[in-house]
């Protein structure tokens, strides 16, 4: 198409920055490029503007309607112009020069066939979604993977030369099917607390909830697209009780009764409701939305929550995605969770900037239960939840206030906000994405700052925690998540047991290793989990079964 038939659209800096990188880069045969930027910074715009300049025969990949209704409605007021198709459910629209499709429709090989086989770019919208497989048999199809996850899969096209940019604010994972076999790099990563500083997204205010939840128990599950995170049914009996509801709404009257709209993520339906009962009895003006909800229904809610009519606004994962109301200005995180990903796409869903709005508050519920006593009164991890504030801005020892980038630059320690990855184009790890991105500095400072509770712990590391060390370094540093592993290797020799086995657990926790062959029974072996026993104290390590004369017990 000529480009005089093209709308003009003013960028803002960050996204002509952006939009450069990524046609430069394609133009230079790169075939995979992720874009990582905060909610609402305009990742639709950034590829709606993409796309046009490429001017070539795209498909836009999203997983839900709310985010397919706003590909199109961006792109007809940046690219009025643009000859856009849908292919959702009945609509199989895929002679047009854009076509938006909805991967649910397209996880059947009969619906992906008659894509048009000269597609010069695939833009997949929430990209942290990408290792599912029916995205990746898309990405088969049109050459972008080595392999499909179908047994018997589709041809794939011989002369394409199909190009793939992912979007999305969330490109952590913590489960073992991560985007590095889908992209090759990560272009562009933006931090949060720069769009604060420039006026582009509003500050964030957290407050935790006082309840007398225990998360210690709750079973995990893998929540699609999200990674690990709590099982639903677990997690509603212990955060669904009347108890947990009156504490929650202390919390908000108390933190965010003047606030104007709150938006409330819970468990499951009944969750939902037993809140919306406990706020509508105190004279609060509720609304409810699920994924059963009526399609008039939900646009009715979502018109008197945008007009103020209703104060607080319940949902189950319904809004953590394609929901753009700026007024918003409270989040209630009344549903706790260890992804980092959900998290951080529910609480964006705060953070656009609006008139009369300063700041977002974020009421967290499983803010004081990081921590629990256990039997003896000893202060133990309650669980690996996770703290909010470091997902958006990092710890204010780090930086400082007068000038934030440069400070960052400075020190990318593990604690840096969205840290997750390199920025700006080195690879991507080969595995999943957990973990922090470290630093040799922060590595250091890290075991300066342990502290040995067992007295064990102070003696010297021993030779074989002191060699696995060495080859866990030069595995992270060839992997390009340490940026210099002779500082760590010259204090190998000087470590106490405490010391390793922390650094251990810290590089086998971002580079899990492939899991171990059970060990075969034995006369010094314990039945019950196949560990080997402690020579000096005849007890097993991995389940504490102790041996006596006549055998394990």
């Amino acid at each position: 198409m000529q480009a005089e038939n093209l709308a003009s659209i003013t960028l803002r800096d960050y996204q002509t920055t952006i939009v450069e990188s990524v046609v430069n880069a394609f133009d230079s045969g790169e075939r995979s490029l992720l874009v990582s930027l905060p909610t609402g910074t305009g990742k639709t715009i950034v590829f709606c503007e993409i796309l046009k300049r490429m001017g070539v025969p795209c498909l836009i990949v999203a997983h839900r309607d709310e985010l397919i209704n706003q590909a199109v409605d961006k792109l007809r007021n940046v690219y009025p112009a643009a000859d856009i198709g849908i292919v959702k459910a009945k609509r199989n629209e895929t002679e047009h020069q854009i076509t938006v499709a909805s991967v649910q429709t397209l996880a059947r090989k009969r619906r992906i066939e008659p894509l048009r086989p000269d597609l010069g770019l695939i833009i997949t919208d929430e990209c942290h979604h990408a290792a599912a497989n029916s995205y990746q048999r898309i990405y088969h199809r049109y050459g972008l993977l080595d392999s499909s996850p179908d047994p018997d899969p589709m041809t794939v096209l011989d002369e394409t030369q199909t190009v793939h940019l992912g979007v999305t604010a969330t490109p952590m994972r913590n489960d073992k099917r991560g985007l590095a076999n889908v992209y090759d790099r990560i272009a562009y990563q933006g931090v949060y607390a720069d769009f604060v500083k420039n006026g582009h997204l509003c500050d964030l205010h957290f407050e935790g909830v006082v309840t007398s939840l225990d998360l210690s128990l709750v079973k995990d599950t893998l929540l699609t697209g999200y990674g690990r995170d709590f099982k639903s049914d677990d997690l509603s009996n212990v955060v669904n009780t009347d108890q947990v509801s009156c504490d929650i709404f202390d919390a908000w009257n108390k933190h965010a009764n003047d606030r104007k709209r709150t938006l409330a993520f819970c468990v499951d339906r009944d969750h939902a409701k037993n809140l919306f009962y406990h706020f509508a009895a105190r004279g609060v003006v509720c609304g409810y939305v699920d994924g059963d909800t009526p399609l008039a229904a939900r646009k009715e809610t979502i018109r008197r929550f945008a007009d103020g009519q209703i104060k607080v606004l319940f949902n189950i994962l319904v809004f953590t995605e394609g929901f753009d109301l700026p007024s918003i200005d409270c989040i209630l995180l009344a549903r706790p969770s260890k992804s980092p990903s959900l998290l951080t796409q529910m609480i964006g869903r705060g953070t656009r900037i609006a008139e009369d709005k300063t700041n977002c508050l974020v009421l967290d519920v499983a803010h004081s239960h990081r921590v629990k006593k256990n039997k003896y009164g000893q202060t133990i991890h309650a669980g690996s939840l996770i703290d909010l504030a470091s997902l958006f801005y990092p710890p204010l020892d780090k930086l400082a206030d007068d000038d934030v980038p440069t400070k960052r630059k400075q020190n990318r320690s593990g604690r840096e906000l969205c840290s997750r990855f390199p920025v700006g184009g080195r690879a991507l790890p080969d595995e999943h994405f957990i973990g922090d991105a470290l630093s040799a500095e922060s590595v250091i400072e890290y075991l300066r700052n342990y502290t040995p509770k067992w007295s064990w712990e102070r003696n010297d590391a021993t030779d074989k925690q002191r060699a696995f060390i060495r080859s866990l370094v030069t595995r992270a540093m060839h992997k390009g998540i340490l940026d210099d592993d002779e500082m760590i290797l010259s204090l190998t020799d000087e470590l106490t047991k405490g010391q390793a086995k922390m650094l251990i657990d810290k590089l086998t926790k971002m580079m899990p290793l492939r899991p171990q062959a059970k060990r075969e029974a034995g006369p010094n072996t314990c039945p019950q989990c196949n560990g080997y026993k402690n020579e000096q104290y005849e007890i097993c390590y991995p389940c504490h079964q102790k041996k006596w004369e006549d055998g394990w017990r």
